[in-house]
């Protein structure tokens, strides 16, 4: 049977498999072994060459590895760059850990694009399905690829409802109407498609996530990174305060990742749901405190944390690949970024929760 031919189902299987392996059995021709077997699968797969584009998404954490790895793991026994009386030196052995590494990442990336690619999104639903995701979701998550399926056909941008670009260096300024329309007529439609209210505000919530990166949604900013978190972490907590399901933010979380995952926006392969689904999954558990404070200290204190769970792929991929600690030193600036603009999401937050109904 040809890998294309194998049911949905065993294929996100699959995926789970290949990427927990790849992360219990730390040992070299283990490695080398699954590494090899996804280029196989994806040379029978046929995959095109134009889909092969995702993997300059996992450049930047490859090279961070190969740096990290060659400079301070090890002895330093080669002279990379000499200033003066300033010596870059690097380790050999170092070097080839950097490559293992990378070739670990690398498979739990390409079981990802391999199973992907040979799924249609209709299948990829349908496969949840059967591993028990309750049917309401997956009419979601099918309503939602379609969706993004349709946008990516037309290479057309900032077409959501409401569609206008929203700048969140305005919305700090308190100009928040094309985030209210782009809100309101979101759930008008999700209402229109779901008759359960819930299932309306979740699957609305998801579409704005998920469209995202099909808006013009711009910082104001010279460098901003983490500044998505602004109107992403209010749209958690507004799906967990809006209805009755509970971890409603977390589904929200899960879809929105899957989707990222299934349209290849991810760089981080099924690890990458991770980085929705945490802040979900920590705004659905401190629920009571959300109701309790109805104020901006509550709400910029859970923005904080949000906003560094939004960094939990990451994290958790540099912990289970052993990065050197100097690799998190200087990724601190980028952790406060997501922290900072957590804590400005509060007055969004606080204004959404008062117009939104």
């Amino acid at each position: 049977m040809k890998f294309t031919q194998i049911s949905p189902k065993l294929k996100i299987i699959y995926v789970i498999i290949v990427s927990f392996l790849v992360i219990l059995l730390d040992n070299a021709y283990a490695t080398t072994a699954l590494f090899g077997l996804q280029i196989i699968l994806l040379l029978l797969s046929g995959i095109q060459l134009r889909k092969l584009r995702v993997f300059k998404k996992i450049v930047p954490f490859s090279l961070a590895i190969i740096f990290f790895y060659s400079v301070f793991v090890g002895e330093k026994n080669i002279l990379l760059l000499q200033i003066f009386h300033f010596k870059l030196m690097a380790s050999s052995m170092g070097f080839w850990l950097s490559l293992m590494m990378v070739a670990r990442f690398m498979t739990i990336f390409l079981a990802s694009v391999v199973a992907r690619s040979t799924v249609s999104p209709e299948g990829f639903v349908q496969g949840l399905v059967q591993l028990r995701l309750p049917e309401d979701f997956a009419r979601i998550l099918d309503s939602v690829l379609s969706f993004i399926e349709g946008k990516k056909g037309k290479g057309k941008r900032g077409k959501m409802p409401g569609g206008k670009t929203i700048i969140i260096k305005s919305l700090l300024k308190g100009d928040y109407k094309v985030l209210l329309n782009l809100i309101n007529q979101s759930l008008a439609e999700g209402k229109e498609t779901f008759k359960d209210y819930d299932l309306a505000v979740i699957s609305a919530f998801t579409m704005i996530i998920v469209s995202m990166r099909f808006m013009d949604i711009l910082p104001g900013f010279l460098i901003a990174p983490g500044y998505k978190n602004v109107v992403i972490i209010p749209l958690f907590i507004l799906a967990a305060l809006l209805t009755k399901t509970p971890y409603a933010a977390t589904y929200v979380g899960f879809l929105s990742g899957t989707v990222n995952l299934m349209t290849g926006a991810g760089k981080f392969g099924i690890f990458g749901i991770l980085q929705f689904m945490a802040p979900g999954l920590f705004i659905d558990l401190v629920l009571p405190f959300i109701r309790r404070y109805n104020s901006l200290f509550a709400y910029a204190l859970v923005g904080f944390c949000a906003g560094l769970c939004r960094i939990s792929a990451l994290l958790v991929l540099s912990l289970l690949f052993r990065m050197p600690k100097e690799f998190y030193i200087t990724m601190i600036p980028f952790f406060i970024a997501q922290c900072v603009f957590g804590i400005l999401s509060a007055p969004v937050t606080k204004l959404l929760i008062k117009h939104v109904r």
